[in-house]
């Protein structure tokens, strides 16, 4: 047992010496010099490293620079392109109106029979429409009521059953538009469905009547700041009206009206 500690004490003992040779060694001139060399390298690729991230930090900078001043340029540019009779120009804008039109009307009956026909005067200025709607960027949809006043002549087979009058209709339509060019002069087209009444004076009594409507249209207009003016014709026809009181039931009394108009539109 005693031999056997001995040898233990022996071996960690040959342990020690070995592994402070080793130190002892490793600090030789030569390792010492080849260690300095070794640690000046990688210290001049440390510094290397860190100049060449200065370098390209620093150009990263120039390049983001000169791209924030394109940028601004190029924001002032179109800044400047913009027109400058709309002050509340944006991408994407929704913006109420109203509109007024006068012009000029002419309607065609289709009743006829073998008593007679309907003749109409065209009308000047008595066709009036007024419209209130939204429009984003072109696209308008709009409430409109529209009046006209008309003189007739019934030219009866027997001439002394003829005689004159006047018919007055009103009209309730939903339109929808689109504008070409939305921010100046152009044109645009649309159309609309709705409600057709109508008041026909000339007989002893009055003859009335009301029915489906749709009309189409199409104009030129001309965006002037808040508002614009515009020129347009329209056609409206009326589907399946009846006109009648307690004495009279004239059936199939359908018409086309055509309209000249020129008018003001609104934003608010």
């Amino acid at each position: 047992m005693k031999y056997f500690l001995s040898l233990i004490l022996s071996l960690y003992s040959l342990d020690v010496w070995a592994n402070s040779y080793e130190d002892v060694y490793s600090q030789t001139p030569e390792n010492t010099s080849q260690s300095a060399s070794l640690n000046q390298t990688q210290s001049s690729s440390k510094t290397a490293k860190g100049d060449s991230k200065n370098v390209t930090s620093g150009e990263d900078q120039r390049l983001s620079s000169q791209e924030a001043y394109q940028d601004h340029q190029q924001k002032n540019y179109q800044q400047q392109q913009r027109p400058t009779y709309n002050p509340n120009y944006v991408t994407n804008y929704r913006r109420a109106y109203f509109k007024g039109a006068l012009g000029l009307s002419k309607i065609k009956s289709d009743f006829s029979d073998s008593s007679g026909d309907f003749s109409f005067d065209s009308t000047l200025l008595t066709p009036l429409t007024l419209a209130y709607g939204v429009d984003r960027e072109g696209f308008s949809l709009e409430g409109e009521f529209s009046f006209n006043f008309i003189d007739f002549d019934y030219n009866a087979v027997d001439t002394a059953n003829s005689f004159k009058g006047d018919m007055v209709t009103n009209s309730l339509m939903f339109n929808g538009s689109y504008k070409l060019n939305y921010e100046g002069l152009g044109p645009y087209f649309g159309g609309g469905l709705g409600i057709t009444s109508v008041s026909v004076d000339g007989v002893e009594d009055e003859v009335t009547g009301s029915s489906l409507a749709v009309q189409a249209f199409a104009g030129l207009d001309m965006r002037l700041n808040n508002a614009s003016v515009f020129i347009e014709g329209r056609v409206l026809r009326t589907l399946g009206l009846d006109i009648e009181n307690d004495f009279v039931y004239i059936p199939d009394f359908d018409f086309q009206l055509v309209v000249a108009n020129i008018g003001f539109r609104y934003y608010f």
